[in-house]
């Protein structure tokens, strides 16, 4: 069976609540710093494109030939071991995608923590970068309103006494209703 002519390239949220939770967008540079010495260059570039082509169409519509070439990679696309068919391969097999069907493929819009087991395989100067963006996201987690976080509901009778305080200002309140005059 040829590989599919044109791919539709879905962004799809991780399975892994802790990811969707804490990990990494695909154009932050944990994935180009880190992710790049597990999965390589290709891969990596790949991922970062991503976010460029969704903010276009969603999903992203690409004819497979001319996004092998704007990746560098040969645009022979007709067999299933091409270049760019290894590449969403390489993808699927590190969990980062879903396996390619009936020409359309999932991509996580995140990526988790490089594993232990990874980390213990790249060049010492990767691990330390690991550490230190590692150390810069949970610091900026940790001072960002969590955008995904529900809000916890607010009882009605103090959204009621709120409200009645905003239509009948007291002097004692100090609160200015905007259109009524004190």
């Amino acid at each position: 069976m040829a590989p599919p002519q044109h791919l539709r390239i879905d962004p799809i949220e991780h399975a892994s609540a802790a990811v969707r939770r804490m990990g990494f967008e695909l154009d932050d540079p944990y994935v180009e710093e880190v992710w790049i010495a597990a999965i390589g260059p290709t891969c990596t570039l790949l991922l970062r494109r991503l976010p460029d082509l969704w903010r276009h169409e969603v999903p992203a519509q690409v004819d497979a030939a001319e996004l092998a070439g704007s990746l560098g990679l040969s645009r022979y696309i007709d067999k299933p071991r091409s270049q760019i068919w290894h590449t969403f391969e390489r993808l699927r097999q590190f969990r980062l995608a879903t396996p390619i069907r009936d020409g359309r493929v999932g991509v996580f819009t995140r990526v988790p923590l490089l594993s232990d087991r990874h980390l213990a395989r790249v060049p010492e100067w990767t691990a330390r970068r690991h550490a230190e963006l590692l150390e810069s996201h949970t610091d900026r987690l940790a001072h960002e309103p969590d955008a995904r976080a529900p809000t916890p509901p607010r009882p009605v009778a103090q959204i009621r006494a709120r409200l009645d305080q905003l239509e009948h200002p007291s002097p004692s309140t100090g609160i200015d209703a905007p259109g009524l005059a004190r």
